[in-house]
């Protein structure tokens, strides 16, 4: 298995970001998501934007859909995304930077 030792090495752009993290401190989903909110949701919306051409060359939308009795964000144009962790951060917020970017660079 020393073949993989490599593998446990963090990426050097990676350790700033590690660095600022809060030690894992068992909290209320309430807490993880406000957490998430103030430190980790700037950094994945600052991310994509110097990939984005500039805000008129594409336009999005945002509309209600009602499921169930329930008023649902849907932005358009509209990525179904799969996410693969579970419900206790993160919001269709998160993902709207990269959303722009797939809907400005249609193949």
């Amino acid at each position: 298995m020393a073949e993989y030792a490599h593998l446990s090495t963090i990426d050097p752009e990676l350790a700033p970001l590690v660095d600022n993290v809060p030690p894992h401190v068992k909290t209320s989903t309430v807490a993880r998501r406000e957490v998430f909110k103030r430190f980790g949701l700037p950094i994945l919306k600052q991310n994509p934007e110097p990939l984005l051409p500039p805000p008129l060359e594409y336009k999005t939308t945002h509309r209600y859909i009602e499921v169930d009795g329930i008023k649902v964000l849907a932005n358009f144009p509209l990525l179904f995304w799969m996410h693969g962790g579970g419900w206790t951060i993160g919001n269709a917020e998160m993902a709207f930077a990269a959303l722009k970017y797939v809907a400005s660079h249609p193949r």
